[in-house]
């Protein structure tokens, strides 16, 4: 008996293997006599997809902080505390007691909103008053009477002068809710136009990976990943985006890659916690499996499988393709999805 180690996907993987003195079992030769050696254990041969992976350490992360800057000159009244969420309709923080409200979408507000305003900047406030409750009109690109109506409603609500017209300096716009990373100012201090006051990042738990620049073929923009937490379990992901600028530190050259979790929700994991990757290097589809442990080391080289049938065994001559999760797929003489081979003793 002997053990061999395979290299798949990067990680070494031990196989339980019986030496085998098969000499002409991969040349096509006569095909050996059955015999009645039953196995310890056996598996079955399964068609399936599988996949080899490349694992990779990340982090973690709320993403990269981004300033948000002010919009009128002034005296910071009050901020939104470090690391607090906030969300649609919610005060960032506030210059001379006039705070500045947080509305989701991607036209930032360049201009007073009122009555008869037309265009995407008005579509993306009558949304964000719509989703706060706040309804009597038709959401659109027209800002109406009734628009306006609304807008004094949230405004009382929100303790502000109830004007009708929304000021470019009383909004900031983000994708959707934030984290606050850090205060650049503080209560107290003057701001002027342009000056950063909070640092943000989104409020969603995502995973940071600096990839060595050596990998960054197996990262696309859309793939699927698994993801290994910190707690031992394994949940799914999704490369959002990829970088193109590499940076080289302590001489290894990197590029970022930023992974999305399926489920965000269950991420419970503190911001900076490492996890390990794993991303997809090979595929394929549809093709006979058996787990690692059931191939046989030939003695002229090659493998093997011990297929097992009824209290016969033969060993039968395979060819290996890719490996992934404790799994290889294989092809051989007669090998059909649900033949049983042998395995070594658990």
């Amino acid at each position: 008996m002997r053990r061999i180690v395979a290299v798949a996907g990067g990680a070494a993987v031990v196989i339980g293997a019986t030496a085998v003195a098969a000499t002409g079992l991969l040349s096509g030769a006569a095909k050996p006599p059955a015999t009645s050696g039953l196995p310890a254990a056996t598996a079955t041969v399964t068609r399936a997809d599988i996949e080899e992976t490349v694992d990779v350490d990340g982090a973690i992360s709320y993403g990269t902080p981004a300033d948000l800057v002010a919009r009128t000159a002034g005296t910071i009244t009050s901020i939104a505390a470090q690391a607090s969420q906030v969300s649609r309709g919610q005060a960032l923080y506030a210059v001379d007691a006039q705070p500045v409200f947080l509305m989701y979408g991607s036209v930032p507000f360049y201009r007073p909103l009122s009555t008869d305003a037309t265009g995407a900047d008005v579509a993306e406030l009558e949304s964000n008053l719509a989703a706060l409750g706040y309804g009597g009109f038709t959401v659109d690109d027209r800002f109406t009477s009734n628009t306006a109506d609304a807008v004094r409603r949230w405004q009382t609500d929100r303790g502000v002068a109830a004007t009708g017209t929304i000021t470019p300096s009383s909004v900031s716009v983000a994708s959707g809710p934030v984290r606050i990373a850090a205060q650049t100012r503080k209560t107290g201090d003057q701001v002027g136009p342009g000056q950063p006051v909070l640092q943000c990042t989104s409020a969603v738990r995502a995973v940071n990976v600096p990839l060595d620049i050596s990998d960054q073929q197996y990262a696309r923009a859309g793939a699927a990943v698994t993801i290994d937490l910190p707690d031992h379990t394994t949940t799914a992901g999704v490369i959002a985006s990829v970088g193109t600028a590499a940076t080289t530190q302590s001489g290894q050259t990197t590029i970022p890659v930023a992974i999305a979790f399926r489920d965000p929700g269950r991420i419970t994991a503190l911001e900076g916690a490492p996890v390990t990757v794993h991303l997809v290097s090979a595929q394929r589809k549809d093709v006979l499996t058996v787990p690692v442990a059931a191939l046989l080391a030939l003695a002229e080289g090659g493998y093997g499988l011990q297929v097992v049938d009824g209290t016969q065994t033969r060993i039968v001559p395979v060819r290996t393709g890719l490996f992934g999760s404790g799994a290889v797929e294989v092809s051989g003489p007669g090998l059909t999805a649900g033949t049983r081979v042998g395995m070594p003793p658990s």
